[in-house]
């Protein structure tokens, strides 16, 4: 599969997708069968800013195998720059946008 930058959710399961000025409800990072895309122990997710710094917003490895992220705000997250993500090794990343 191929990183689907234009729909709701986002789905990126390669690094090197930049997900311009999100307004952000939702991410999930999950390993998914069906995509053959399973999270593996020591798999990385790295979110970025995408500017000259590169920030790092969220940084997660995976311990064991069933091991991903589930992040929801109460209000929608506007980081006011573009989003870069680094980093995915395994599993596919959704962004839930507002």
């Amino acid at each position: 599969m191929s990183n689907r930058t234009s729909s709701n959710p986002i789905v990126v399961d390669t690094a090197g997708a930049t997900i311009t000025r999100p307004r952000i409800i939702a991410m999930v990072w999950q390993g998914t069968e069906a995509a053959n895309r399973d999270i593996a122990i020591n798999d990385d997710l790295t979110i970025t800013l995408n500017d000259t710094n590169g920030q790092t917003v969220f940084a997660k490895r995976a311990l064991s195998t069933t091991d991903g992220v589930n992040i929801s705000f109460s209000e929608p997250w506007c980081p006011g720059q573009d989003l870069y993500i680094k980093d995915i090794d395994g599993g596919e990343l959704f962004i839930f946008l507002a």
